[in-house]
């Protein structure tokens, strides 16, 4: 048993290690993903019942977790947008100490898993709190808004 822990504690240590500041948001990103895997699975009948949804079928299941496995590629696609920018940056001389667009994109993910989570808990007729759904979508809407800034260019005053 002392076996498995060490080498359960030596695989989180090189992973932790190998992430950095990257690893809570991947490993929150992975977990938020079963659950909204699970709850998605167990809302089906309900959503089936109100003629919102089909029952599920394994294609479906199967796009589903293709689009789980497209998040984690896409935080790697911003792992190296990082690695680029910074050793671009560094050439000049300035150091990011961080993967910034590998986290933001974990995070932003994260934040969209949390939202699916509370839909499907919603739609199998668990009972949420009343004030949850208005504030996360929100704080959706504020973070696509300075995203939108950014390519627009406009100041965060006009938005």
């Amino acid at each position: 048993m002392i076996e498995l822990k060490t080498k359960g504690t030596i695989i989180l240590s090189i992973l932790f290690n190998a992430l950095g500041v990257l690893a809570i948001p991947w490993i929150s990103l992975l977990v938020l993903n079963l659950i909204d895997y699970k709850t998605g699975f167990d809302a089906a009948p309900y959503r089936a019942e109100k003629g919102d949804a089909q029952p599920v079928k394994s294609y479906k299941s199967m796009a589903g977790i293709r689009k789980k496995l497209h998040m984690h590629l896409l935080i790697i696609v911003g792992y190296v947008i990082d690695l680029l920018v910074s050793q671009s940056l560094q050439q000049i001389g300035f150091v990011i100490p961080f993967q910034i667009f590998a986290i933001t994109i974990a995070c932003w993910l994260c934040f969209n898993e949390i939202i699916s989570i509370v839909e499907n808990m919603a739609d199998a007729g668990d009972s949420i709190p009343p004030f949850l759904m208005p504030v996360l979508k929100r704080i959706r809407k504020q973070i696509n808004k300075i995203g939108e800034k950014e390519n627009s260019g406009e100041s965060e005053e006009e938005l």
